[in-house]
């Protein structure tokens, strides 16, 4: 249904470029709309600072009218957006690197147990997918690696939880 409504705006599917435009015209006509209402909820929800994305329609429709290949010039990410501010910026701030977010090595410990005790509930729903003896040696994470393959475990075997209709 969804790409439907792309297909019904004109687009089709057919290069990394044509998707690219297929993609922006759902979020600008689907889910933008209410981005910004269901952003903020469940930001609130939990007590997490963040940022909604550029909501502007005109800004999206002009935006997809760049070329993918035009979007990393000389190597930058953004490079259009960093050169429109950087006529209001220092270029210490608008041409500076991505700098990731810090890591909550103290969530480690807690990430481990919970998927752990899933695992041992769950578990068998993705024997199928994934050898148990794997999962067997995975002890408590040591890298952000380790961390974010037990947290996406654990987000899994959390959502065959809630959908089939048993309790984490």
């Amino acid at each position: 249904m969804l790409f439907r409504s792309a297909e019904a705006e004109g687009h089709h599917w057919d290069t990394p470029d044509a998707q690219r435009q297929a993609v922006s015209c759902l979020i600008r006509h689907l889910w933008l709309p209410r981005l910004l209402h269901n952003g903020d909820i469940q930001l609130m929800a939990h007590s997490v600072e963040g940022r909604v994305p550029y909501s502007d329609p005109a800004l999206l429709a002009f935006a997809a009218q760049v070329p993918l290949a035009a979007a990393l010039r000389d190597g930058i990410e953004k490079h259009h957006l960093r050169a429109a501010a950087a006529a209001v910026l220092p270029d210490s701030i608008a041409w500076r690197p991505k700098s990731a977010l810090t890591k909550n090595l103290a969530a480690r410990p807690l990430i481990h147990r919970r998927f752990r005790k899933a695992w041992n509930r769950y578990g068998a729903f993705l024997e199928p997918y994934i050898d148990p003896a794997e999962i067997d040696r995975l002890g408590p994470p040591a890298t952000d690696r380790d961390t974010g393959i037990q947290f996406r475990l654990l987000a899994l075997l959390a959502w065959f939880a809630r959908f089939s209709n048993e309790s984490p």
